[in-house]
């Protein structure tokens, strides 16, 4: 059976967004949609599917601390994985380097699901059912 490895994509600079956002604290992090920051309901939306693997999420070093709170907060998933981005390379290197580790970790039907943490989805079964139907 093919399983689905969600990767969420939430490194970033905070410069997009300022003066609400900040290099230490972007975008993904803030609570600008409501009670959850976008990147909590990225991980939210998450829930929606059976039969995944625990997300991967590839984020600067910088960001750990305030991306760690944030998993602790929502306490969703039992398990997931925390890619740290040891310099800024933007979005073709987080997502090869997450390719890697579900090449070398998972079985070699897996379709990896690309989830950037900062956008704002408000039709999620519409959004589920586009990501079904892809599969």
């Amino acid at each position: 059976m093919t399983k689905i490895q969600p990767v969420i994509l939430a490194g970033g600079s905070g410069s997009r967004l300022w003066p609400l956002s900040r290099e230490a604290y972007p975008k993904q992090l803030l609570r600008i949609t409501g009670g959850r920051s976008l990147l909590q309901n990225t991980l939210k939306r998450l829930t929606r599917f059976s039969g995944i693997y625990p997300p991967i999420i590839v984020a600067g070093e910088e960001h750990y601390s305030a991306l760690q709170n944030q998993l602790d907060e929502l306490d969703l998933f039992d398990d997931y994985l925390i890619l740290l981005e040891p310099l800024d390379k933007d979005t073709a290197a987080a997502v090869c380097g997450a390719a890697e580790y579900v090449r070398r970790f998972r079985d070699e039907n897996t379709i990896i699901l690309i989830l950037p943490s900062d956008h704002l989805i408000e039709e999620v079964d519409e959004f589920v059912k586009a990501v079904e139907q892809a599969i």
